[in-house]
């Protein structure tokens, strides 16, 4: 990293030739290919930063893996989910935030900067080693914000005792294996697995805050962005004396930073205000003070003017809306605006993340083949089935709906059969996803049809008259879904005896209605030798909640913008061992929207990755984000600050020197396209001596 930044500060200046004459060997060897221009690839993380570049090196000698960050290190190894390579990205990019934060709060200065990283790509465990690196450094005081909904809140809780605090003093539902902390850090809980911060603790806040630094222990809070529960937060912090609150090194994260914490008050343009597509979360009332963005973003401010050794850093996949923030508000009681002034981190992507390119874009081989497309009315059909006493289900449930359930259970059973062959599956649980409605009247009808539809397989499956017509309609499936499309897969008569046993996998599946108005939640841990679940909701499943194992999804909700749509894309993440039985249900229409977005992340990755390479402040420069005539980045009353460009290329000459040379395919592609554009066109003159000319092309 050192070296792409001191090599884009030379071509910036025209000391280029100097700066090669001057590289040792190796150092030569590791840049030569940025040098000779094959830069179209990210090689790590990149670091946008108000800070000088030499400034971070110098402060990066004073943070070294200590205690609590390598029994961090350690658990994640032996759990083996993440490779080396991602965990030494973790290694790095936690040291770099450690050093700025360091640096801010050494010029007596509050700390604020955004991760940007993939949807359902790790993002937790990175905040994790984030919070284990605070321990070592002397912080006193972590406030993790996570989600509005308590699922998200226990989800988060839990995998934070799992990866970083040890389960001493804990009650989970069920015997966890978690890591051993460092002996000597002893931490001090505001909230547990089953219960946030109410009403009644607010007055013994400050006694935990100066108990927690007299008995030298670290004080957490993993809460929701809830405004009551953040003015409980405030009220008791608020209630510790000045001479408390100032001995105190405060963390706070911000898990899905762009969502119910970006300042939303004023006047939004509703110009396109649509109810169908940009209608309010089901279990998000607007006129809820509990759930309200611009009240939740005030009580984090304040929260952070508490303290003077304060840092704010949010985590994301969709930062359009932080970007968007107003970097230079700034108020007297409140302090600064969330803006990531400090910095802006933009995470590598994983090696083995299964990302949007696998499915909407133009990564691996196989484009095009995890995503089955229905008629863009399902969602609708599936919504108004009318089903009475005399109707026989196989008959009522659509069938796009009944081909994912097929899905589900083939991918099931093909999992549970490679485990037995001896390959490694992680997890043991198997999800698949139903997302149709926002409506929870809408998610009852669809459970209700899955539900009795199962139920109706599982007896089939074991009936000495029916078994047949189930094994039929499943190799009928197989064969043309996944056999036709992988070649390599196993066939039906390999596994298919597991279909029927009497106590098997499939009469252990379970269907799950998840949204405000069931009591049921994805508990995954407490089933131990793995769940196999279809869940049906909306937002629940929406944002950040994990759907362990996810396989198979029916997505049919259709919003237009930028960041929920690809947040709701719960499908991306880990598959190692079944990519090639991962499959989306989806519309034409909701799979082109997804291509934009794929190329839109992309874009605003490569302006972030831009502006690490120039060395810049992410107050001097704005993040560019792409404009599509259907789609906004992310609502309305958070673009407020928004400025938008159309840019002309007319009169000037506009070249792409960063080819992707060593990827063929590509390459390939574009050549393709490009002689597929002239081909469409007619004969052309020549022009100036140098080319060739067209005129009166029409605009299509």
């Amino acid at each position: 990293i050192r070296l792409l930044r001191a090599l884009g500060d030379a071509r910036k200046n025209g000391l280029l030739q100097a700066f090669v004459d001057g590289l040792s060997d190796d150092e030569f060897n590791l840049l030569e290919p940025n040098i000779q221009g094959e830069t179209a690839h990210r090689v790590s993380s990149t670091l946008v930063t108000s800070l000088d570049h030499e400034e971070i090196l110098d402060t990066g000698k004073k943070v070294r893996n200590k205690a609590h960050f390598k029994a961090y290190r350690s658990w994640q190894e032996s759990l083996g989910k993440l490779p080396k390579k991602s965990l030494d990205s973790i290694e790095e990019t936690t040291r770099d935030i450690v050093n700025l934060v360091q640096h801010k709060f050494g010029q007596n200065e509050r700390c604020y900067g955004l991760v940007v990283g993939y949807v359902q790509s790790g993002k937790t465990g990175h905040f994790s080693g984030l919070i284990s690196r605070a321990i070592d450094e002397g912080f006193t005081f972590i406030i993790v914000l996570s989600g509005i909904l308590n699922d998200l809140r226990r989800q988060t809780q839990l995998r934070l005792h799992k990866d970083v605090f040890g389960m001493a003093g804990v009650k989970p539902h069920a015997p966890l294996k978690t890591i051993s902390p460092p002996s000597n850090n002893v931490f001090r809980f505001l909230t547990d697995i089953h219960s946030d911060i109410g009403s009644g603790e607010f007055t013994i806040i400050d006694k935990d805050m100066k108990a927690a630094l007299e008995e030298k222990q670290v004080l957490v809070a993993i809460t929701k962005k809830n405004t009551s529960v953040l003015q409980h937060l405030l009220n008791g912090i608020g209630n510790a004396a000045d001479t408390i609150k100032a001995q105190h090194k405060v963390l706070i994260i911000d898990d899905e930073a762009d969502h119910a914490t970006v300042n939303t008050g004023g006047d939004g343009d509703e110009a396109f205000a649509d109810p169908e597509l940009e209608g309010q979360d089901d279990e998000e009332d607007p006129t809820d003070d509990d759930s309200d963005p611009s009240k939740t973003n005030l009580l984090v401010r304040k929260i952070i003017q508490q303290f003077s050794n304060s840092a704010y850093i949010g985590y994301t996949a969709t930062p359009y809306a932080n970007v968007l923030i107003d970097p230079f508000l700034e108020t007297e009681e409140l302090g600064l605006s969330l803006y990531p002034r400090d910095f802006i981190m933009n995470l590598a992507k994983p090696d083995d993340y299964f990302g949007a390119e696998r499915f909407f874009g133009a990564e691996g081989e196989e484009e095009g083949f995890h995503v089955i497309l229905h008629p863009e009315d399902t969602a609708e059909e599936i919504k108004q089935v009318e089903k009475t006493v005399e109707s026989n289900i196989q008959d009522v449930v659509p069938m796009a709906l009944q081909e994912a359930m097929l899905d589900f259970i083939l991918t099931g059973i093909v999992k549970h059969h490679r485990r037995q062959q001896g390959k490694s599956i992680s997890p043991l649980h198997h999800s698949m996803l139903v997302h149709v409605s926002r409506l929870n009247e809408d998610q009852t009808v669809i459970h209700t049809l899955v539900d009795e539809l199962m139920d109706l397989w599982k007896m089939q499956a074991t009936s000495m008259f029916e078994g047949e017509e189930i094994l039929e309609k499943l190799e009928d499936r197989w064969n043309e879904e996944f056999v036709a499309k992988f070649s390599f897969v196993e066939t039906f008569a390999e596994f298919s005896s597991l279909i029927v046993e009497e106590d098997g996998w499939l009469q252990n599946t379970k269907v799950m209605m998840i949204n405000s108005k069931s009591e049921e939640i994805l508990d995954y841990d407490s089933y131990p030798e793995g769940l196999s679940v279809i869940a049906i909701g909306g937002n629940k499943l929406s944002r950040g909640l994990t759907l362990e194992g996810l396989t198979v999804s029916m997505y049919m909700r259709r919003t237009r913008m930028y960041d929920s749509l690809m947040q709701m894309g719960r499908w991306f993440g880990y598959r190692q061992g079944y990519e090639d039985l991962v499959r989306v249900h989806t519309t034409e229409n909701l799979y082109s929207w997804f291509e934009w977005l794929v190329k839109a992340e992309d874009a605003v990755r490569r302006d972030i990755d831009r502006y690490a390479m120039l060395g810049v402040s992410p107050v001097d420069v704005a993040v560019r984000i792409p404009w599509h005539d259907e789609l906004i980045p992310t609502a309305r009353n958070k673009m407020k600050y928004a400025i938008k460009n159309i840019y002309n290329y007319s009169n000037r000459t506009t070249e792409s020197i960063h080819l992707p040379i060593n990827e063929s395919k590509r390459l390939e592609a574009n050549l393709s396209a490009t002689e597929s554009f002239f081909g469409t066109l007619p004969a052309p003159t020549p022009f100036l001596n140098r080319g060739y000319a067209w005129e009166n092309v029409d605009k299509q």
